[in-house]
């Protein structure tokens, strides 16, 4: 039998226990409601789960949550490739890695009409 179904993944994705109090009530309202992996009954078990979901310093991934991120990179990665040769092979890091031949130096505003040159390398970037 699964230990995880459907409904506790729609349950706990986007949810962080561990930094909202709310999340952290919600998600152990329903692990001791067993609403949340329904096949484990082992109360131990179902603790260190519990335990688990409360140290994970993000909100819980999932499928959606993946693909809800897509929708706010993938304009930004386009952006990106538009500064790169027509050409350009392999990622977006590997392209820009390509093209960069090590030591950058470029502005950088630091009030509304004052520069400020700034020097750095390759490996200070990535």
């Amino acid at each position: 039998m699964p230990c995880l179904d459907a409904n506790t993944v729609r349950l706990l994705q986007t949810r962080c226990p561990s930094l909202s109090s709310e999340d952290r009530r919600t998600v152990q309202e329903d692990m001791q409601n067993g609403v949340l992996f329904p096949t484990i009954t082992n109360a131990g078990t179902r603790q260190r789960i519990w335990y688990q979901l409360n140290t994970i310093p993000h909100i819980i991934p999932s499928l959606y949550t993946f693909l809800e991120d897509t929708k706010y990179l993938e304009p930004c990665a386009k952006v990106m490739k538009c500064l790169l040769p027509a050409k350009s092979k392999g990622s977006i890091r590997q392209a820009f890695r390509q093209h960069h031949t090590g030591q950058t130096q470029c502005l950088i505003q630091v009030a509304e009409y004052s520069f400020s040159p700034l020097s750095s390398n390759l490996d200070d970037c990535i």
